[in-house]
């Protein structure tokens, strides 16, 4: 498992090359910070996966998580999906 958040330091190019390397799958629950694009097109083509060695996600949200958590600490219930 490999977790992160608009960190810039490659959890996606590690999460790919893993899964190649143990012939394993790829999923991502949640895809936070959407900008018409997802990780699972990059992890296919840095992994070398097929498609049915990627699940969707479960979740997309527009903004990063971060944001939606920053709100819920201060009492703001008006999240954005």
């Amino acid at each position: 498992m490999a977790t992160g958040t608009n960190t810039g330091i490659g959890e996606t190019a590690v999460s790919a090359g893993l899964a190649n390397l143990l012939g394993g799958n790829y999923w991502r629950p949640v895809q936070a910070g959407l900008k018409g694009k997802t990780d699972i097109q990059p992890v296919a083509r840095l992994g070398r996966l097929p498609p049915d060695y990627i699940a969707p996600e479960l979740y997309r949200l527009k903004h990063l998580s971060r944001q939606n958590c920053r709100r819920a600490l201060v009492g703001r219930n008006d999240f954005k999906p």
